[in-house]
C-alpha cells in the first residue's frame, strides 16, 4: 500500500542517441506486505530505445542514511 510518494532532485542525461539515464530522490511511505519500503532513497533508471520504444533496462534504488 502506498500512502505517500514524492520525487525531488530529478536529473535526466542522454548517454547516447538511444540511451538515457534518469536519477532522482524518492521519499515514500509504502508497505509491501508487512515490510516497509526504505525511504528516502536515491534511484537510477536507464532506458534504451529499441525499435522506437523506450524500455527500462535498469532500475536501482539505494536507501539514504543509516535506516
Amino acid at each position: 500500500m502506498v500512502e505517500s510518494y514524492s520525487l525531488a532532485q530529478i536529473a535526466f542525461q542522454r548517454i547516447a542517441e538511444d540511451v538515457a539515464v534518469l536519477t532522482y530522490r524518492a521519499e515514500q511511505k509504502t508497505q509491501c506486505g508487512a515490510v516497509s519500503v526504505p525511504s528516502p532513497a536515491r534511484v537510477t533508471s536507464m532506458y534504451v530505445n529499441r525499435g522506437g520504444r523506450w524500455l527500462n533496462v535498469l532500475y536501482q534504488q539505494t536507501p539514504i542514511g543509516g535506516k
